[in-house]
């Protein structure tokens, strides 16, 4: 799923991964899309669960964007860049 690729981009430059991930939103626009966009969820994270909502929104912003998704992610403290000026 396109939107999970772009998910593990995004926290890749960060230098994190989607283990980092303590929950997630998806807005879906049609309710008849739960049951792949599970699968599709699922073939990225396997068996791990996460903390997720659910929002079934009916329309979106853009009429063509089927799904939307929001994670939170949090890097370990022992990995926390520090950045000196």
């Amino acid at each position: 799923m396109q939107a999970w690729t772009n998910v593990a981009a995004a926290l890749s430059v960060a230098e994190m991964g989607l283990e980092d991930i303590v929950k997630a939103t998806t807005m879906l626009k049609h309710a008849g899309d739960v049951g792949a966009y599970r699968a599709a969820r699922d073939a990225f994270f396997g068996n791990t669960p996460k903390s997720a909502a659910h929002l079934l929104t009916g329309d979106m912003v853009r009429p063509e964007i089927l799904v939307e998704v929001e994670v939170v992610a949090r890097k370990p403290p022992e990995t926390v860049l520090r950045c000196s000026l």
